[in-house]
């Protein structure tokens, strides 16, 4: 991992870990932050490594995608964000494959052991129809936000389809109240009413 990519990592590992790690259920963390995104910045290097003979024209490098996560509320329960469910990923690129997705993987285990990689996968994911948002702000202000969400779905005719919500994660550095997270959730055509 090259210093600026440390750097990064390390940045948003602190902002991020406020968040992630308020939740106190230990046995709803799927992914670790520390683990998701070396294993991140490994993939991105070895590509890099990997591509140092291709052409000019060849794609060589790529930046890493902010971290995501998906939020899920506990069975039976009303919201509580204490009781949230999530799981942590970081997209990638359509041309990394499974087998550099391993090859870095198996790297990282080597230098880094961590109890938490047998809960690291490399798979697809699709949302399907959508509404998203950018809120701008706290965490904690995130239901405003999916108050307007709802709005807008119901003014539709169109409701949520999961009961889980994607969060993707803009900004590391900000203060509280200038924080950037995209909000969404996937929908379908509301045939009540």
């Amino acid at each position: 991992m090259d210093e600026d990519s440390l750097k990064q990592f390390l940045s948003i590992s602190q902002i991020i870990r406020k968040r992630v790690y308020s939740i106190q259920m230990p046995e709803a963390i799927i992914l670790d932050l520390d683990s998701t995104l070396l294993n991140a910045y490994a993939i991105k290097m070895l590509f890099k490594n990997m591509s140092k003979t291709k052409a000019d024209n060849e794609i060589t490098d790529f930046t890493v995608y902010p971290l995501e996560g998906i939020w899920k509320k506990a069975d039976g329960e009303g919201f509580d964000k204490d009781k949230l469910k999530y799981r942590l990923m970081i997209k990638q690129p359509d041309f990394i494959t499974k087998d550099v997705f391993t090859e870095a993987f198996n790297n990282v285990k080597k230098k880094k052991p961590n109890i938490l990689y047998d809960e690291i996968s490399f798979e697809e994911i699709e949302d399907g129809k959508s509404i998203q948002i950018l809120h701008i702000g706290s965490y904690d202000n995130e239901p405003e936000s999916f108050e307007m969400m709802d709005k807008l779905a119901n003014e539709s005719n169109l409701a949520r389809t999961a009961n889980y919500h994607r969060e993707i994660y803009l900004t590391s550095k900000a203060a509280a109240e200038k924080q950037k997270t995209i909000l969404r959730y996937m929908v379908g055509i509301n045939n009540i009413g």
